[in-house]
């Protein structure tokens, strides 16, 4: 397994380690539970070294973008950073990514830890076929990645590293130099609170995390919480409810397709999907109780008779004191409050649709 530049770090804070996408990763330090409520409430520190980071430029990179990805990015100014899913022949997602603008011929991509490398063979391989002018260099083993998220995040960041971050607006980044060493700082997050993104070098990071955790309020932050925040704020998470069999309006992520950009990879099914409808689509539920709805376990109808999807994830919202979980739903099914059941240890537990966040 492959261990991130602070893996000592996480080994001296007494971390429970797990194998999570080849690598091996923090779970929890001490409770998941006061982890997740402490992002909540004041800031949390997240390893995600683990991610990948591709480079992208050239005379036709924003061609190569446009052609791969979901929506556009013609409008992104210098400084700009996107939400964006990578796509395949069929219209299914390779990868949900964030793009950073450092110019109209430069960006840098952050891929997930389980598809940078596929990613970028498939972005060499597109410009390849389409006779681009790029170059695409994979530099995931440059870069180290921490998140700190929480509402004390920015107030925390600036005082650590005496930067002001009153001009980084939300996914928008800026690069600082820090007594000599290089941070690139973006205000995005996954857990549905304020925070940013820090990407720096292997050993840069290891003076990061030390001067982040000499603030009172910061505490380390597992994969546990960061799972359990983002589902309450309804992110999707690649593998559970994002695939590479299903379109942005299966994976209820219509919002995203943008009906007046040009044609693009999978962008007949796509369209066929946005017109026409989805039999199913990812849909979040609640359940009543206290048990919670593993991934795989089957959701039936309201009356019990029909098996209709399985849970894809499922876990305890320390926010509302309630289990949640997601399921690629007919949709018949998908409206606020309808009634479904979930299987968990071969009993039928009562549970709600629920649309939007969990979270304000």
């Amino acid at each position: 397994m492959k261990r991130t530049p602070l893996f000592q770090k996480h080994k001296e804070l007494g971390a429970h380690l797990i194998s999570f996408s080849g690598w091996e990763m923090p779970l929890q330090y001490t409770s998941s539970i006061e982890e997740h409520l402490n992002v909540r409430s004041s800031c949390g520190l997240f390893d995600v070294s683990h991610m990948g980071e591709i480079s992208i430029k050239g005379k036709n990179s924003e061609e190569l973008l446009e052609y791969m990805s979901c929506r556009s990015i013609r409008e992104m100014k210098e400084g700009d950073v996107q939400y964006n899913l990578i796509l395949n022949e069929r219209g299914g997602i390779e990868d949900d990514i964030t793009i950073y603008s450092i110019s109209s011929r430069d960006f840098f991509i952050v891929s997930n830890a389980i598809n940078y490398e596929k990613i970028f063979l498939s972005l060499k391989e597109k410009a390849h076929e389409l006779g681009l002018e790029v170059e695409i260099e994979n530099q995931s083993n440059e870069w180290s990645q921490l998140a700190i998220q929480g509402p004390n995040s920015q107030e925390t960041l600036e005082k650590s590293l005496k930067v002001s971050l009153v001009r980084t607006g939300r996914f928008q980044f800026e690069d600082h130099k820090i007594q000599n060493r290089f941070f690139r700082i973006s205000r995005t997050g996954y857990t549905g609170e304020d925070g940013f993104e820090i990407y720096s070098g292997n050993k840069e990071i290891l003076w990061l995390w030390d001067i982040l955790m000499e603030g009172d309020s910061v505490k380390p932050a597992g994969l546990a919480a960061r799972d359990s925040l983002r589902m309450e704020a309804s992110y999707p998470l690649y593998g559970k409810e994002l695939s590479q069999e299903w379109s942005p309006i299966e994976s209820s992520l219509d919002w995203m397709v943008q009906t007046q950009k040009k044609a693009h990879l999978g962008h007949q099914q796509i369209q066929s999907h946005k017109e026409n409808g989805t039999e199913k689509k990812i849909a979040r539920f609640y359940l009543e109780g206290k048990r919670i709805a593993r991934s795989g376990a089957s959701i039936w109808n309201s009356k019990g008779e029909k098996k209709i999807a399985s849970v894809l994830s499922g876990l305890y919202s320390p926010i509302r004191k309630q289990c949640i979980g997601s399921g690629y739903i007919p949709l018949e099914f998908l409206q606020q409050d309808t009634q479904i059941n979930v299987e968990v240890r071969d009993q039928l537990i009562p549970a709600k649709i629920h649309i939007g966040s969990f979270i304000k």
